[in-house]
């Protein structure tokens, strides 16, 4: 699993050489020494990781073919768009479904996500390889790994989290989920994010080409934009944010013990531990940065509080305040399909995901203590 072998396995895959910019091969470094020096993968893990870094720079020579070939896709008027933020575990994946479920947005819809680029052309009635592709995955999460899949249910024709993307960019978080890869984390904290917000309206750009220049406004959701919303708004600068509010308590507990479980699908060495100590440590400053910028930027644009209870309880009456807020109207359909979508994906459909801190070697008074400002501030909400 070197550098050399993986940038050589994709330009074989896709028969191109250029990736464009961002430059991301320093990161890639950095990612691969992390897992080989650190994360104690099993074999199957070393595989599975570098089958998905081929994919992901077998993705980026595509992407970057397709621009130069038509120029005129960045010429894509991008409006909106709605951004759902907040802890993970807040209600954040079914807001998401929801509002999803109108007609009123576009959306990023798995089996895109995880191949943006056709990888040849379509014959006219043929199953686009990506979305079978995808159905494999969502299959393979579901039967192997069934605790991941309980808590954060991979579906190929639904919605989901654009940072599955950033790892383009190498500015993604998701490795560090995946495996204990302290390096890379430190190096991540350390680079701009601005690289990753003009590539992700880029990708929007891309994907409004392909459906033929929609005028919808888009719909993203991503906890980890919460320290980076200034970069975000400089890109999107008619963005409604959406800001989901739970008990720490309970967003890190659930979080930390899906990582675990994410983690051990790749290695035999997972401390709970040591996943309940990534995810309080980055949550608790990824949190703090956002207060921060948040305190300035809701001068100019306009976010939206949400509570868990609300998502949970009446989410019609959530997606009905944050259309207001980003002006548009919530017609009968729209309010019917999310009542239908909510009435087909009741509470623990996919299986019962259990948690807690003591799991993962923490207690209330830890989190309190790394959440207290932010407990403060927004603990109306939980």
């Amino acid at each position: 699993m070197s550098l050399q072998d993986i940038v050589a396995a994709s330009r074989a895959e896709t028969g191109l050489t250029d990736m464009g910019e961002p430059e991301i091969l320093e990161g890639l470094q950095v990612l691969l020494d992390s897992f080989i020096g650190e994360a104690r993968l099993r074999p199957t893990g070393v595989e599975a990781q570098r089958a998905s870094l081929i994919g992901f720079l077998a993705n980026r020579l595509r992407i970057n073919d397709t621009f130069k070939r038509h120029p005129e896709i960045l010429r894509e008027q991008i409006h909106g768009p709605i951004v759902i933020v907040g802890l993970p575990r807040s209600g954040t994946t079914k807001l998401q479904k929801a509002i999803a479920a109108t007609a009123e947005v576009q959306k990023l819809i798995l089996w895109r996500i995880l191949n943006p680029v056709p990888h040849k052309p379509l014959v006219e009635g043929e199953i686009d390889p990506r979305i079978t592709y995808a159905e494999q995955v969502s299959a393979t999460m579901r039967e192997y790994f069934p605790d991941f899949f309980a808590g954060h249910p991979m579906e190929a024709h639904e919605p989901d989290e654009e940072v599955f993307m950033a790892e383009l960019v190498m500015r993604g978080w998701n490795s560090c989920y995946m495996a204990n890869t302290p390096s890379f984390e430190a190096w991540l904290n350390r680079q701009d994010f601005s690289t990753w917000y003009a590539f992700l309206r880029k990708l929007l750009q891309l994907y409004q080409w392909q459906d033929g220049s929609l005028q919808s406004p888009w719909l993203i959701k991503a906890p980890e934009h919460m320290p980076h919303i200034a970069d975000l708004l400089r890109e999107f600068p008619d963005a409604t944010i959406v800001h989901c509010h739970r008990d720490p308590a309970v967003s890190i507990a659930s979080l930390a013990v899906l990582t675990v479980a994410s983690r051990q699908m790749y290695s035999d060495h997972t401390p709970p531990e040591e996943s309940g100590r990534f995810i309080i440590d980055h949550w608790a400053k990824q949190t703090r940065e956002y207060m921060e910028q948040r305190l300035v930027l809701e001068q100019k644009h306009p976010f939206v509080d949400i509570s868990y209870r609300e998502i949970s309880g009446d989410v019609v009456s959530a997606v009905e305040r944050i259309f207001s807020a980003a002006k548009l109207p919530l017609s009968a359909a729209a309010r019917a399909g999310i009542q239908r979508w909510d009435a087909n994906n009741p509470p623990h459909k996919q299986g019962l995901h259990r948690y807690s801190l003591g799991a993962v070697g923490l207690d209330e008074g830890d989190v309190n203590r790394e959440f207290a400002e932010y407990i403060d501030q927004f603990g109306r909400w939980f």
